[in-house]
């Protein structure tokens, strides 16, 4: 029972650190993309979706580059 405890608070510790790191990269993508297109009022609103979703920084990379190609009309 203890072993299985001491697991518990473990895994809540490494969680708890994980979702620190992903709000801090979702709060530096959020200031990144507002300070790019400040006059892209839906690009700025879709900017949430896209670092919720981050599986690596090369992922979101592609999709970021995809997206603000898209936005300010370069393909």
């Amino acid at each position: 029972m203890i072993g299985s405890q001491e697991n518990s608070v473990f895994l809540h510790s490494q969680l708890n650190k994980s979702i620190k790191k992903i709000t801090m990269l979702q709060n530096r993508m959020n200031i990144l993309v507002n300070t790019l297109c400040r006059s892209t009022v839906c690009f700025e609103r879709m900017s949430y979706v896209h670092t919720l979703g981050i599986g690596s920084f090369g992922k979101f990379k592609n999709t970021f580059q995809r997206t603000f190609y898209r936005q300010v009309g370069v393909h």
